[in-house]
């Protein structure tokens, strides 16, 4: 599965969040990621909760809720001091969920990233800890997959092991969902990345490659596009230089292309004990190094964020006006437009509102200005982002702003700030070019290497083509990618896009935010559109748009105005497109 991605602390709820989920008041949002969101919440007890919310194209999907139910049943057997527990679920409902115990803790990643590698006495400590979780896992019947920095929180108490939850049980077979991900590329085992059965030696595979990460600070195959780091776990040997040496063996011995030369979990704790001083396995207070274990206190220490509240208390009355002077004529408001069902707006901009309503009775004058002048409350201001791709030829990478004849570098539009969204960039020209096909190219566990790829970031709203696996591929966390390959075995052939992103079709030529985020969630696009609909144009057409949700809340349409073919290019249709992007108003 794709992990969810957790922020560094907690944030505030978005506009598109739920405030409430089976009785569980949700209080701030944790991360998103391919399988669904992650909030944090109480249990009636006062008992921190995260609870990890199922997207809903996954739950409309028999076969997925039946394996996800399996798996969540399998995970509640997993009884492990270094595992965080599953404590509640519902996998029947219309939104499938499921409940685990909250750790504050700093992720090993986090960590890494802010303080550097750690010393080798904590990553011995840290490596016998998660390799105990995973005998616990495994005991259980789950391989958890997608073992990374990431899924491993630094904890006053030890490291935890999270997002075994929604792991594959050992015994079932592969999820075949267009849109479920196992896995993250670049701490995958070689089995995984051909595609043979994986077994409790992938997770041990990923344990060497998080205890290098945790040591080294770096990772042992090389940094880079996704897919040339797995290319180098399959073919080539670890850089293990920047590790200390008494850890190296070790490591080694985890990263084994051989599934059955690597250790066990057990045989790991038996070599961290024996390299250990003392010989012996013994977390203190003070296991962490200072500058960690400071951050870990405080995050223990730290309140979420304050929730959202449904209404704001009553503006006090505004006072009579004295006798005499005549009463300025109020000028009109402009209605919002409805919000989607099941989102609040924040008591702030409610109370904004009243005081706005106040002000246009009390000065007429003072609401005209509002209305005509910059919301200096509002988004900051900037230019737009907008993007062709270049004519670079095959693999070629090329990234060129919008025409500058286009109206994309108009500044945000805050014409109401009580509204979910505001207009971040309008008719933005975004020629979605067809990738140059060519002959050579190499297909490994379903990847399609070499082949030319055009990619979209809806965030940036810019378009660029790079050849796929190639160092100067991007690989953006969220992106539309179009390739063409043209070999039934590529997994992403023809239009995909990453699991953080919701994307769907819709007929209306300039809907609103809401009829866009609608459309989005509503109307699914298949991931992959494969290249036989592609060159038929039964998925994607002139005269209708892509909605584009990101994991930040952005919307973007992609409105299709017309289909080009190029007859010396396979046929392969380029989508002539004008963007229209909002952002949340959460100002």
């Amino acid at each position: 599965m794709t992990a969810h991605r957790t922020p560094s602390h907690p944030q505030p709820l978005g506009p598109a969040d739920p405030r409430e989920v089976a009785g569980y008041a949700l209080q701030a949002r944790l991360g998103s990621g391919g399988m669904g969101s992650v909030y944090l919440s109480y249990t009636r007890g006062g008992q921190p909760i995260a609870l990890k919310v199922v997207r809903s194209e996954l739950a409309d999907d028999p076969e997925f809720r039946r394996r996800f139910e399996f798996e969540v049943r399998a995970a509640r057997r997993v009884q492990g001091v270094y595992t965080v527990p599953v404590l509640d679920s519902n996998t029947e409902g219309s939104a499938p969920w499921l409940a685990t115990a909250y750790v504050p803790g700093l992720s090993l990643s986090d960590a890494v990233r802010t303080y550097g590698p750690l010393p080798p006495e904590t990553v011995l400590l840290l490596v016998g800890g998660v390799a105990e979780a995973l005998q616990s896992i495994h005991a259980a019947g789950i391989i958890h997959r997608d073992l990374k920095p990431g899924n491993v929180l630094l904890a006053s108490d030890g490291p935890k092991v999270i997002d075994f939850g929604i792991a594959r049980a050992a015994d079932v077979t592969a999820l075949t969902g267009t849109d479920v991900r196992v896995g993250t590329p670049s701490y995958m085992a070689p089995e995984q990345i051909t595609g043979a059965s994986a077994g409790p030696p992938t997770d041990v595979f990923a344990l060497g490659l998080v205890a290098h990460y945790a040591a080294g600070g770096r990772h042992p195959f090389g940094e880079g596009a996704a897919h040339a780091v797995m290319y180098r776990i399959v073919q080539e040997e670890p850089d293990l230089a920047t590790a200390p040496e008494a850890l190296r063996g070790l490591i080694a011995a985890c990263l084994a292309k051989d599934a059955a030369a690597r250790p066990t979990p057990a045989e790991v704790i038996d070599a961290c004990r024996a390299l250990a001083p003392g010989r012996t396995l013994r977390r203190q207070e003070s296991w962490l190094p200072a500058p960690v274990a400071d951050e870990v206190t405080q995050r223990l220490n730290a309140p979420p964020p304050a929730p959202t509240p449904e209404l704001a208390p009553p503006a006090p009355a505004p006072p009579a006006p004295p006798a005499g002077p005549p009463t300025p004529v109020p000028v009109p408001v402009p209605s919002r437009p409805p919000e989607p069902a099941g989102r609040s707006r924040p008591r702030g901009q409610i109370a904004l509102a009243v005081v706005a309503v106040l002000a246009v009775i009390i000065a007429g004058v003072l609401a005209l200005q509002l209305a005509g002048g910059d919301d200096e409350g509002g988004a900051p201001q900037g230019d737009a982002a907008g993007g062709a791709v270049g004519e670079g030829g095959e693999g070629g990478e090329g990234e060129e702003p919008a025409d500058d004849s286009a109206d994309g570098d108009r500044p945000p539009q805050h014409t109401d700030p009580d509204a979910p969204y505001y207009v971040a960039q309008e008719d933005v020209s975004l020629p979605l070019r067809a990738p140059i096909f060519h002959e050579q190219h190499n297909v490994v566990g379903g990847e399609c290497y070499e082949a030319n790829v055009t990619q979209f970031d809806p965030e940036e709203l810019t378009v660029q083509a790079v050849a796929y696996g190639d160092f100067e591929f991007r690989g953006l966390d969220s992106a539309i990618r179009y390739m063409f390959c043209d070999d039934d075995s590529v997994v992403n052939d023809g239009i995909s896009f990453t699991p953080e992103l919701f994307v769907g079709t819709i007929d209306i030529r300039e809907p609103t935010a809401e009829q866009c985020y609608a459309a989005a969630h509503d109307a699914p696009l298949a991931n992959p559109v494969p290249p036989d609909d592609i060159l038929r144009g039964s998925s994607l057409s002139e005269g209708m748009g892509i909605c584009v949700e990101t994991a930040t809340g952005t919307l973007t349409l992609l409105w299709i105005d017309r289909v080009e073919v190029n007859p010396t290019n396979r046929d392969l249709p380029t989508y002539v497109t004008t963007a229209t992007q909002w952002k949340p108003n959460n100002e």
